[in-house]
């Protein structure tokens, strides 16, 4: 019998859609605190946090992805990345759970020519009757770092 490949995705909400992270790129989850403002950056980009002596730069995922802006609320959170040794702070909606989520659930993103969002989706699984968009953390945050030259 063939094992099965499971993995660990941090899934959250951007409005009324799920999305996951591989918990192997998330150093943490921390409460909403207002990000400090930086000249010439592009929309999307929040500003950055002080985080225990770290300077870490934080994205809207909502602007980043052309949803209509939310309201930051209790529930908001920001989830600190960690990919190739640089972190970036993601702002989102609120993070749900942590999920399993073996390969054979995930299926291949069918992009089309008006999808803003498909070069950042690495797959799709449908877990407890939700769809759960995973991205993939490499092209999202080695392209927000590019923006704001870390």
């Amino acid at each position: 019998m063939k094992k099965v490949a499971e993995k660990q995705f941090v899934v959250f909400k951007l409005g009324d859609e799920y999305y996951g992270f591989d918990i192997l790129n998330i150093q943490e989850i921390t409460r909403y605190q207002k990000p400090t403002l930086l000249p010439n950056m592009p929309d999307y980009m929040e500003g950055i946090i002080n985080l225990r002596g770290n300077i870490i730069p934080v994205i809207n995922l909502r602007k980043k992805f052309n949803m209509h802006e939310g309201q930051v609320t209790e529930e908001s959170r920001i989830i600190v990345a960690d990919v190739h040794q640089q972190k970036i702070g993601i702002l989102v909606d609120a993070v749900s759970r942590v999920a399993k989520i073996n390969e054979e659930e995930i299926e291949a993103y069918q992009e089309t020519d008006l999808d803003y969002k498909a070069r950042y989706i690495s797959g799709l699984a449908k877990k407890e009757n939700e769809i759960i968009i995973l991205l993939n953390p490499y092209i999202l945050i080695g392209e927000s770092q590019t923006a704001v030259g870390v």
